[in-house]
């Protein structure tokens, strides 16, 4: 759980790489304390913030696809089966010259995905959400999120 208490707070959340192409849209009302994470779209853009290992909270832009076949496909991270309009292909930059992608929910709605299979099957959400959110943070490892690229970083932080 962490707590975003402004604008500023937000965008520091994401690398410097990216903080210019977050739009934060009204949907997002600020300040906020978020659970496991929290998404938003603006375009064909879609903003994800999660609570990292490290417990910092993580931002990271994606990119989607124009949709794929109608062959199903599954999430990486939730593992929800569904078709190509609803699972595809999200982008990061991994730096100003490449990007990697993975195959996820379109809409990032894996917290209610996985809510519901909990409930259906009377388990526990928790175990399911930390491996949910431990993914997210594997594939943030491969971004690089090396703060000293951080102009607005000071050195007594």
């Amino acid at each position: 759980m962490f707590k975003l208490a402004n604008d500023r707070a937000l965008l520091r959340t994401f690398r410097p790489l990216d903080r210019k192409q977050v739009e934060i849209t009204r949907e997002v009302s600020l300040p906020l304390r978020v659970t496991d994470y929290l998404t938003w779209n603006h375009g064909r853009r879609v903003f994800l913030v999660f609570a990292a290992a490290s417990g910092e909270p993580k931002g990271i832009v994606l990119q989607a696809d124009s949709g794929g076949p109608l062959v199903p496909h599954m999430c990486e991270w939730c593992h929800a089966v569904a078709p190509g309009t609803r699972v595809g292909m999200l982008t990061a930059r991994r730096d100003r010259r490449s990007t990697i992608g993975i195959l996820v929910c379109s809409d990032l709605g894996c917290r209610e995905r996985i809510e519901d299979a909990a409930d259906r099957a009377g388990a526990n959400v928790h175990p399911a959400m930390e491996k949910l959110l431990h993914r997210m943070d594997r594939f943030a490892a491969r971004l690089d999120f090396d703060s000293r690229d951080d102009p607005e970083r000071t050195a007594d932080e």
